[in-house]
């Protein structure tokens, strides 16, 4: 055998040998990588099926967690508006209990008035019967002329007082028509402009451009408002006086507001502010706000007044549309 031919079988065997070992060398790498594949698509697979099951979780979660939170809601804005209705109402209730009890008060008032000017009224006219019996003997001096004049001015002004408070305290007999609540406001400023500028205060009106008329005693209501016109006027000490008066629509009345930047006054004036010949004025005679009162209740409507020292008082007047 030739010797290069020994060697070319040896080669041949040699790269056999090789072809073989290279082919389990990649059938081993082969059956690795097919099992790192197979553990991969497992874990991917385990993977992809933890999240579909947390976004499935999750997804759950956030529409019963919104479905409670909906129902929450609800719950609550029907909580708020039965909540409201019921302080509406309370509110209300107060209201009529107020007007209530101020009309049980002018009543009380009305009848004290009545039983005290019966009670003073007869021996008043004795007096002044009287006074005119002695005023016509001759044989009177001139000192005696006048203690009798100053009797007479004196009985005079007690009879007109209890005039005065039977008037302000009597149910009355109106005249009913239909008028614009801001015209007899208008009208009422014009009979008072004088007094306004003498005591230079600035008039702000924010009227309601379309509110209804109401049915009134045109004159008699024009004298509720000029009574509280000019007790804000009186109340203003300040030389920047400023009356507000507003009108609006609310709960089928029509309301004003007349508000001023005067002195105000404690809770217990407050109290008494309607009451017959409480005043605060040196010549007032405490009949005007009592006037004002019985001519709104006698329109079946209602005041009331808030105010506060230093800082002002508003009242508040509400009477039925026409």
């Amino acid at each position: 055998m030739y010797p290069a031919k020994k060697v070319m079988d040896e080669q041949r065997r040699l790269v056999k040998k090789m072809q073989v070992a290279e082919h389990k060398s990649l059938k081993a790498r082969e059956e690795n990588l097919n099992a790192i594949n197979r553990s991969t698509q497992v874990i991917a697979i385990t993977s992809l099926l933890i999240v579909a099951i947390l976004i499935t979780y999750s997804i759950t979660t956030f529409n019963r967690e919104n479905k409670n939170k909906k129902a929450a809601d609800l719950s609550a804005s029907a909580y708020q508006k039965e909540l409201e209705t019921r302080v509406t109402e309370l509110d209300r209730k107060n209201r009529e209990l107020d007007q209530l009890r101020s009309m049980e008060k002018f009543a009380a008032t009305g009848r004290m008035a009545s039983l005290m000017a019966h009670e003073i009224k007869n021996p008043l006219n004795n007096i002044i019967l009287s006074l005119e019996h002695l005023k016509d003997n001759q044989e009177n001096d001139e000192m005696t002329g006048n203690l009798l004049d100053i009797i007479s001015r004196n009985t005079n002004r007690v009879n007109v007082l209890i005039t005065d408070l039977l008037n302000s305290t009597r149910f009355l007999e109106l005249n009913f028509t239909s008028a614009s609540i801001n015209d007899l406001i208008d009208e009422t400023l014009e009979t008072a402009k004088d007094r306004l500028q003498l005591n230079n205060i600035r008039v702000i009106k924010n009227y309601d451009a379309g509110i209804c008329d109401v049915s009134v005693d045109r004159d008699r209501i024009k004298i509720a408002f000029m009574n509280i016109i000019i007790n804000a006027i009186e109340a203003i000490e300040s030389k920047e006086g400023v009356i507000e008066i507003k009108t609006a629509a609310k709960n089928k009345n029509c309301v004003v507001s007349i508000s001023d930047n005067g002195k105000g006054m404690d809770q217990k004036a407050l109290s008494k502010l309607f009451e017959p010949f409480v005043t605060s004025k040196v010549k007032g005679t405490g009949l005007g706000l009592t006037n004002s009162q019985n001519i709104i209740l006698n329109h079946r409507g209602s005041i009331t007044a808030q105010s506060e020292e230093s800082k002002g008082t508003t009242f508040t007047i509400e009477l039925p549309f026409h």
